[in-house]
């Protein structure tokens, strides 16, 4: 395949880490609530509701 994709550049991320990073330091990145959505309809703790998914 590399000789075919010659200008091909592939890039791998550890996502968990940087998933757990955001919700570990959520005051670092200027949010309030670690774990609650921002487009929910369903209240704390995550502002999610299960009837309307």
């Amino acid at each position: 395949m590399r000789f075919e994709l010659k200008d091909v550049k592939v890039v791998y991320i550890h996502l968990y880490a940087i998933k757990y990073d955001l919700i570990a330091s959520y005051t670092k990145y200027g949010f309030t609530s670690p774990l609650m959505a921002c487009c929910g309809n369903g209240g704390p703790p995550y502002n999610y509701n299960m009837r309307l998914t």
